[in-house]
C-alpha cells in the first residue's frame, strides 16, 4: 500500500513539474558590421520570451526605434536553431536631417501651424515630435480629422527633402452633448455644467476636458468612455453616466453614568449623503460626545445649480458644548456662484451665540455676526481612488462684530485651507496641507476661541483639546502606494498656536505613521501619532491612535 502511495505522489510531482515548465525562446540581434552591432546592443532589447508573440512585440519595438533614428531602409534576416532566434540586421546609412517645405500648404494653414518660413531644417529624430505638435494644433482648431503627410521625397547625402501636405476636412464644432444613463442622473445639472463646451472647435482635448469636468462630480461615474457621432453637419458627444455610491457612514454609540450617577450618552456619528434627491445636493451630519464631556454637533447642506443656474446655496448649523461651562451655537448661510462645478465664489452671513455659567473674567455671554467672502476650488485625481483629491483650496475672509453685556467690538476673520498631493514617482507621493486661522479683535474671550487637535487637524492630540485665536498648521505625509487600494504613510505635523487670553504663543508638533486602504464598500485609516507640547518631555506613552472607518453605500 505504501508503495502505491509513493508511486502516486511521484507521478503527481512529475505532472506538476511538467505543468510548471514553459518553453523559453531566446532572441539575439546582430549585424555583420561592428558599429551596427554596438548600436543594436545599446537598445537593450528583451532577450528571453515565453512565445513568438512576445518576440514579435520586441522586434516591432526595435524597428520603431531604428526608424526614429533615421534608418529607413534596414533589412533583417531570421535564423532559428532550437529555441534561439537570431536576427541579422543590415542598417545602411541613416538620415541625419530633414529639410521640410511648406509650399503645398495654404497661407491660412501656415499661420495656424506657425510654419511661416518656406522651409525648415531639423534633425531627423525631431521630425516625429514636430508632426505630432502640428497634429495637436490642428486638433485644437477643430481639424482633428485632417491628415498630415510628407510627399515628394528625395534623399541626398543623408538629408531627406520633402513637402508637408495636408488633406483638409471641414472644421467641426461640438453641437450636442447627449447623456446615456443606467439609472436616473441629474441631467439638467450635467447639461448646465457642460454647456460651456458647446459650439467650441471639436478636438480630442475638448473631449478630455469634458471627461475631467465630469470626474469632478462626486455623485457620478462614467461606465464607458465618451463616443462621438459625426454626421454631415452635426457633431454629438455621447456621455455614458451612472450614479456613484458616495454616501458614507461611520459611528458608534454608548451609554454610561457619571460620578453623580447621571445618565450620559457617548459616541459619534459621521454621515454624508450625496445626490439622494437626484439634484446634486450634499448633506453632512457629524455628532460627537466624549469622555471629556465635550459635545459637538455639525450639520451642513449644499444645493447646487438652483433653477438651472450657476447659483448654489449652502448652510451650516454647528453646536459646541463643554460640559455645563459653555455652549456655542453657530449658524452659517452662503449664496454662491459656480465659475465651474469645482470652483465657486460665495458671499455669506454667519452668527454665533454663546452662553456660559463660568465666573471667569475671560468668559462671557456674547453674540457675534460676520459677513464673509469665500472662494473654493477642488481638483480630483480619478485614476487613484485611494488618493481622490489632487489639490484643493478653501479661502474665507470676514468682517463683523461681537456684542457682550458691556461692549460691542469690531472683529475680522481669516480662514484658509490648502492642500496638494504631489506625485514624486510611481508609487511615491508627498501630501501637504496648510491651515491658517486668525481672529483679530481688541480683546478675546475663551469661549470664542477656535478649537483644534485630532484626526482632521493636529494629529497626536485629543479631539478639539487645544484653543487658539491664531493658528498656523502644516500637515505632511510621505505616502508609499503598496497597491492601488493600499498605502503606508509617515506623519509630521507642525503648528504655531497663539492664545491671547493667556498671552501664550506655543510651537506644537507631532510625528507618527499610519496606513489607509479602500475597498468597494469602505474606507479605512489607522495612524499612530505622538504630539509634543512645550514643557512636556517626549514619551511614547503619549502616543495617540487615530482610527477612521467609513462605509460606502
Amino acid at each position: 500500500m505504501h508503495k502505491y502511495i509513493l508511486s502516486f505522489f511521484f507521478l503527481l510531482f512529475l505532472c506538476l513539474s511538467s505543468y510548471g515548465q514553459t518553453t523559453s525562446l531566446t532572441l539575439d540581434l546582430t549585424s555583420p558590421h561592428e558599429k551596427e552591432r554596438e548600436l543594436l546592443l545599446a537598445l537593450r532589447h528583451k532577450k528571453n520570451h515565453p512565445d513568438l508573440q512576445s518576440v514579435k512585440q520586441t522586434l516591432d519595438s526595435v524597428d520603431q526605434v531604428l526608424y526614429k533614428k533615421g534608418y529607413l531602409s534596414f533589412t533583417k534576416n531570421k535564423k532559428q536553431q532550437d529555441t534561439v532566434l537570431e536576427y541579422t540586421y543590415i542598417l545602411g546609412n541613416p538620415i541625419r536631417q530633414v529639410i521640410l517645405s511648406n509650399k503645398l500648404l495654404s497661407t491660412t494653414i501656415q499661420q495656424q501651424l506657425g510654419f511661416l518660413k518656406d522651409s525648415i531644417t531639423l534633425d531627423f529624430e525631431s521630425l516625429s515630435p514636430l508632426l505630432q505638435q502640428y497634429a495637436q494644433q490642428l486638433d485644437r482648431e477643430g481639424l482633428g480629422m485632417s491628415a498630415l503627410q510628407l510627399s515628394n521625397h528625395s534623399i541626398q547625402n543623408s538629408t531627406l527633402y520633402c513637402d508637408l501636405q495636408l488633406h483638409l476636412t471641414q472644421s467641426r464644432k461640438l453641437n450636442h452633448i447627449a447623456i446615456q444613463s443606467v439609472n436616473k442622473v441629474p441631467e439638467k445639472i450635467i447639461k448646465q455644467i457642460t454647456k460651456r463646451y458647446l459650439n467650441k472647435p471639436y478636438s480630442e482635448q475638448l473631449v478630455s476636458n469634458v471627461t475631467q469636468t465630469l470626474n469632478d462630480l462626486d455623485f457620478l461615474k462614467q461606465y464607458k468612455t465618451p463616443e462621438t457621432l459625426f454626421t454631415e453637419d452635426q457633431t454629438t458627444l455621447y456621455l455614458f453616466l451612472d450614479k456613484a455610491n458616495t454616501n458614507t457612514f461611520d459611528g458608534f454609540m454608548g451609554f454610561s453614568t457619571d460620578e453623580n450617577e447621571k445618565f450620559t450618552l457617548a459616541g459619534y456619528l459621521d454621515l454624508a449623503l450625496n445626490n439622494v434627491l437626484n439634484k446634486g445636493e450634499s448633506l453632512q451630519l457629524y455628532w460627537r460626545s466624549d469622555a471629556n464631556k465635550q459635545t459637538q454637533f455639525d450639520f451642513k447642506s449644499s444645493f447646487v445649480y438652483l433653477f438651472n443656474t450657476p447659483i448654489n446655496l449652502n448652510g451650516q448649523l454647528n453646536i459646541q458644548k463643554q460640559d455645563t461651562i459653555y455652549q456655542n451655537t453657530k449658524l452659517v448661510l452662503q449664496v454662491g456662484y459656480a465659475i465651474q462645478y469645482n470652483q465657486n465664489i460665495k458671499i455669506g452671513y454667519q452668527s454665533t451665540s454663546s452662553t456660559t455659567n463660568s465666573i471667569l473674567p475671560t468668559m462671557e455671554n456674547f453674540d457675534s455676526t460676520f459677513y464673509t467672502l469665500n472662494y473654493t476650488v477642488i481638483r480630483k485625481r480619478n485614476y487613484l481612488p485611494v488618493f481622490p483629491v489632487n489639490y484643493s483650496l478653501d479661502a474665507l475672509i470676514g468682517t463683523g462684530n461681537r456684542t457682550t453685556e458691556e461692549a460691542k467690538e469690531s472683529q475680522y476673520l481669516i480662514q484658509l485651507q490648502a492642500n496638494k498631493n504631489f506625485e514624486l514617482a510611481p508609487k511615491h507621493f508627498f501630501y501637504i496641507n496648510w491651515t491658517y486661522y486668525a481672529l483679530f479683535s481688541k480683546d478675546y474671550l475663551m469661549n470664542e476661541m477656535y478649537r483644534f487637535g485630532g484626526t482632521q487637524s493636529l494629529r497626536g492630540f485629543q479631539e478639539n483639546s487645544l484653543l487658539t485665536n491664531q493658528l498656523n498648521l502644516i500637515n505632511t505625509e510621505y505616502r508609499f502606494l503598496v497597491h492601488p487600494s493600499l498605502y503606508l504613510h509617515t506623519i509630521f505635523d507642525y503648528a504655531i498656536q497663539e492664545y491671547k487670553p493667556l498671552d501664550q504663543k506655543n510651537t506644537l508638533y507631532s510625528i507618527g505613521m499610519g496606513l489607509g486602504f479602500i475597498t468597494s464598500s469602505s474606507y479605512f485609516n489607522l495612524s499612530f501619532a505622538n504630539g509634543k507640547q512645550p514643557g512636556i518631555p517626549f514619551s511614547f506613552d503619549n502616543t495617540t491612535i487615530h482610527i477612521g472607518f467609513k462605509t460606502l453605500f
